[in-house]
């Protein structure tokens, strides 16, 4: 797994996240990449045009997750990328939203919901729960986790707890450091 990190926005984390994809998919390899900037999803329709968008993403994997239905929308959750044709590997993305997610923000909203119960797990765990599921399925060679830019809690978790390398992408400036 590899995280690809930016403390802030406009530094070609996403341009060299869909560049380093398609060079491993050029090279053989079978690449799964999660679009987690879910405020500002682009790697999603960088790799996937809307004629190869899956009906649901992210978001409605959190929200459907938590309330115990996700085995509803986990078959209609990746897409491939149109950008490995001709290419003998393959990208797979799962993007932060599909062609059915419908109305993103109240979604968006409810994915970071902590759900209380018997089998209630903390948000990072669900997460680990989702990519997991793909990685069995789909087997990859190589798994890439798009994070949101900046300090946040998708970041955090990306970062310190997915047993990822992590690219950061960074401009010496004083806003970086």
């Amino acid at each position: 797994r590899v995280t690809f990190y930016g403390i802030k926005g406009g530094v070609g984390r996403s341009t060299a996240l869909v560049n380093w994809a398609w060079h491993l998919a050029e090279q053989g390899k079978k690449v799964l990449v999660f679009d987690l900037d879910l405020e500002s999803p682009g790697v999603s329709s960088s790799l996937l045009p809307s004629s190869h968008l899956p009906d649901y993403g992210i978001v409605d994997w959190f929200v459907e997750e938590g309330v115990g239905q996700v085995a509803v929308i986990e078959n209609e959750m990746l897409g491939t990328s149109p950008l490995d044709q001709g290419l003998s590997g393959e990208i797979k993305v799962v993007p932060a939203y599909g062609s059915k997610t419908g109305d993103y923000l109240p979604k968006l909203a409810r994915c970071y919901s902590e759900f209380s119960g018997t089998n209630a797990i903390s948000w990072a765990e669900r997460l680990q729960k989702m990519v997991e599921y793909f990685e069995e399925i789909e087997k990859p060679d190589v798994v890439i986790l798009d994070s949101r830019a900046g300090l946040h809690d998708i970041a955090a978790v990306l970062v310190t707890r997915m047993d990822a390398d992590t690219l950061l992408f960074a401009i010496d400036t004083p806003q970086t450091w």
